[in-house]
């Protein structure tokens, strides 16, 4: 009974270390992985992708998920958060010069679905007149007498 009691806190320790050892490495790789200033679209998902490990850290390995909960609570992790998902969407959006095109092509091609869309409103409405007129030829009684 006496080397279980001596165990216990020796596991425990070691428990506790092995979760900071992951939160080191995760740092170290976030570390790594990080460029200074983002010119291209793969430095802007390398920063994202840094940011998000170095957030990370903070709340994982941590002994509930209570405790996750209240790492997530803090500015400083809710910052590097909002900065590594700005960074993954700035890289895998496109370019700027692939929006303005879109942009061109959006312009006329919004105009003319609009411009179908009345003209197809118009046929039908027109439709839909001329066949109540017929319809409405057939319910006419007539009245003859004989």
């Amino acid at each position: 009974m006496a080397i279980a009691m001596r165990i216990i806190p020796v596991v425990l320790f070691l428990n506790v270390m092995r979760r900071e050892a992951a939160r080191a490495a995760l740092v170290g790789i976030a570390g790594a992985l990080a460029v200074n200033r983002a010119k291209s679209r793969r430095q802007h998902l390398r920063n994202g992708i840094a940011a998000l490990l170095s957030a990370s850290s903070e709340i994982a390995w941590r002994p509930t998920p209570l405790v996750s909960l209240f790492y997530l609570t803090r500015r400083r992790v809710q910052a590097e958060l909002n900065y590594g998902l700005g960074e993954v969407g700035t890289a895998l959006s496109p370019p700027a010069v692939l929006r303005r095109r879109a942009l061109l092509f959006a312009g006329p091609a919004s105009v003319a679905v609009v411009a179908t869309g009345v003209i197809r409103a118009r046929r039908r409405a027109s439709e839909a007149v001329t066949t109540e007129t017929v319809a409405d030829a057939g319910n006419v009684r007539a009245s003859v007498t004989a």
